[in-house]
């Protein structure tokens, strides 16, 4: 953070509450966010909602940087109560249902993000999560049928070969990378996923001999 940025933040924490100066802090912490600095950002977020404790873009985004932290509780907890405000937007609930998947409850995962998608049905982030959220509980067709909607059939089938990879059935994962690579041979990610593979089975053979 510069020296000029450090005096505003001196001239608006004495604000008093004023809620017109809430936005000038927000503005703020957004920066040093989105400078890479979660932990500084984290610090201005909830200096703001010590005197504006429901002011929810600020829950939003403080729930944010702790999933950056790997804060997770505390990343759910702030987010749930952003998303208690009416009309939640589809950002807010795709980065509740992203928490959720990372928290591993994947009912709540899917709930949330099947909520973000009609609201923002071609969000890219919000499709490919729900995607991945599906396929991991086994809805393999829905699944693809997203990825399909944000990307090429090469990268769809790539993608759905991720999410087996993620699951454990390596075979059906190589399956799928190598109809990646025969709809679309220069698929780079597929054919560095398929090489991996490869290396990894070559170390587990054992010696000849042996």
């Amino acid at each position: 953070m510069t020296q000029g940025q450090m005096d505003l933040l001196a001239i608006t924490s004495n604000d008093g509450g004023d809620p017109d100066r809430v936005d000038i802090r927000f503005g703020i912490a957004r920066m040093v966010e989105r400078n890479g600095d979660a932990s500084g950002a984290k610090q201005q977020y909830a200096s703001i909602l010590e005197q504006f404790p429901n002011h929810r873009d600020t829950q939003h985004r403080l729930g944010v940087v702790c999933i950056k932290l790997g804060q997770l509780p505390e990343a759910i907890g702030y987010l749930e109560a952003a998303a208690e405000a009416p009309k939640p937007s589809a950002e807010l609930l795709g980065d509740l249902g992203y928490a959720y998947y990372l928290d591993r409850d994947l009912g709540l995962a899917e709930e949330k993000l099947r909520e973000a998608i009609l609201i923002s049905p071609n969000d890219e982030r919000i499709v490919n999560n729900l995607a991945i959220v599906l396929g991991e509980q086994g809805h393999a067709e829905e699944c693809l049928s997203l990825f399909r909607r944000v990307g090429s059939e090469a990268e769809a089938q790539a993608n759905l070969g991720f999410v087996y990879s993620t699951t454990g059935d390596l075979d059906r994962a190589k399956h799928h990378l190598h109809q990646a690579l025969e709809l679309d041979p220069n698929l780079e990610k597929a054919a560095k996923a398929l090489a991996e593979f490869s290396r990894v089975e070559q170390r587990e053979q054992p010696p000849v001999g042996s």
